[in-house]
C-alpha cells in the first residue's frame, strides 16, 4: 500500500505555486509587449490617415486675352 507523507505533499504544493507563479510572471510580460506592439501600430495608423496631401493640378488651358464672353439677361422689375 502507497502512503503518501505530508513533506511530499507540501513538496507537491510549493512546486505547484513556484511553476505557476512563473507561468503568470512570463504571461504578464508577453502581455505588456503585445499590447505595447498593438497600441504602436494603431498610432501610427492614425498618423497615415490623418495626414492630407493636396496636389494642384496647373492650369494648362490658357485664358484667351479677349476674356470670357458673358451673355446677360437683363431682368425688369
Amino acid at each position: 500500500m502507497i502512503t503518501a507523507s505530508l513533506t511530499g505533499l507540501v513538496k507537491i504544493i510549493f512546486w505547484l505555486i513556484v511553476v505557476s507563479s512563473i507561468f503568470r510572471f512570463f504571461i504578464k510580460l508577453t502581455a505588456n509587449y503585445a499590447v505595447r506592439k498593438v497600441n504602436e501600430e494603431v498610432k501610427q495608423q492614425q498618423r497615415k490617415e490623418g495626414e492630407v496631401h493636396v496636389q494642384h493640378q496647373t492650369n494648362t488651358r490658357k485664358p484667351t486675352p479677349e476674356g470670357e464672353y458673358i451673355d446677360y439677361i437683363e431682368i425688369k422689375d
